[in-house]
């Protein structure tokens, strides 16, 4: 049996539910942990507290140092109990071997502007403990690819797409003659 941590950027940070079908439908032989801490650190507090337009732009300009900075406070963890991370959007400062995902390049400096910082993100997929980049579509991918130099990652690179369990639903009862189109925004800064 594997033990693998799924660790979200920050403690206290709840992980995206796409990752709730993967923690309860583990592969076979893999068990997931998800790290577990109460305390918040202050840039989720301050990112959760200001919403308005001018704060984002502020913060998608500005914010992937501090960004870092907090990232290699919190990687202080103790790892030994675990087989592989997989680290859920974001690098890790760890010379045990790890696994990323992501939504597109600019999810691995929490949706900020990552132009200062491109050698970063070059060196930690680089590195022999990064094993695996887990993009979440093609799109993602070429975001990656297009955005960084990748020679020394790019064999590393998978397109694994989320999946969720099916909804068992009876839709032989359901009204079929109306169309419902529900039309979503997002607070990312990126979008």
């Amino acid at each position: 049996m594997k033990n693998i941590l799924l660790k979200p950027r920050f403690p206290g940070l709840s992980l995206h539910s796409l990752y709730s079908d993967l923690i309860n439908n583990p592969p076979t032989n893999f068990k997931f942990h998800v790290e577990t801490t109460p305390n918040s650190t202050k840039l989720i507090k301050v990112g959760g507290k200001y919403q308005n337009y001018f704060y984002k732009q502020l913060f998608y300009r500005l914010g992937s140092l501090p960004y870092l900075i907090a990232q290699s406070r919190n990687n202080s963890m103790n790892f030994q109990n675990y087989d592989l991370i997989y680290a859920s959007q974001h690098l890790l400062h760890t010379d045990k071997p790890w696994i990323v995902d992501l939504e597109y390049v600019n999810a691995l400096m929490g949706y900020c502007d990552f132009s200062f910082f491109k050698n970063a993100i070059v060196k930690k997929l680089s590195s022999s403990s990064c094993k695996a980049i887990l993009p979440w579509s093609d799109w993602s991918k070429d975001t990656l690819l297009n955005s960084v130099d990748s020679e020394k990652f790019k064999h590393k690179i998978h397109t694994v797409r989320y999946t969720v369990s099916s909804k068992s639903e009876n839709l032989d009862n359901k009204d079929t003659s109306t169309i419902r189109i529900l039309f979503l925004g997002s607070m990312n800064a990126a979008n």
